[in-house]
């Protein structure tokens, strides 16, 4: 497992905004990069029997109890959070779910697993660099708002159900070279 420094020159690379030579090197590339600097091997999940916070507001009452997340802990926790959006979107499916509220429904699961997961890293430079990319990838700090997505879907063309059902599909993808850094 990579030393919390490691972590943190990693954190600083992906969350600094995309330079003009960055957009060159495919994402493959990168991640395999990534997985070679660390030596980190895939793995499902990260073990640990560690209480993990429901909400932003259960964050401070476990850490109160001694509880602490390193932050490959948390990316495995923020990743679990995002696989549950696929399951999700299925049962809305067959309850007649129309897809523009399943796609705020999915983006509204992502915007909150984001948000948890940053309330959850101890080191408040981490969680400031994340918001700067975000900042600067989205034009707001704790990632896309459900308008831009939209508008984002509408400049590649849909509109409708099938710029909806893209956000649906979108929320369930978390960016590979970042969770294959953490070991996931």
């Amino acid at each position: 497992m990579p030393s919390d420094a490691r972590l943190r020159r990693a954190v600083k690379m992906v969350a600094s905004p995309p330079s003009p030579c960055s957009r060159l090197i495919p994402a493959a590339l990168l991640a395999s990069a990534l997985a070679l600097t660390f030596a980190c091997k895939p793995r499902a999940e990260p073990a640990s029997d560690k209480p993990y916070p429901e909400a932003s507001a259960d964050v401070a009452s476990l850490r109160q109890r001694g509880v602490a997340w390193t932050n490959a802990e948390i990316r495995g926790f923020y990743v679990r959070r995002v696989d549950a959006i696929g399951p999700a979107n299925d049962r809305w499916k067959k309850e007649g779910v129309p897809a523009a509220e399943r796609a705020q429904r999915a983006f509204q699961m992502r915007h909150d697993a984001r948000v948890l997961a940053r309330s959850m890293m101890k080191d408040p430079a981490d969680v400031d660099a994340l918001r700067a990319r975000d900042q600067a990838k989205y034009g707001t700090p704790d990632g896309p708002t459900f308008a831009w997505l939209m508008a984002h879907e509408q400049e590649k063309g849909r509109t409708g159900d099938a710029a909806c059902e893209a956000i649906v599909e979108s929320a369930q993808h978390t960016d590979r070279a970042v969770n294959e850094a953490f070991g996931l």
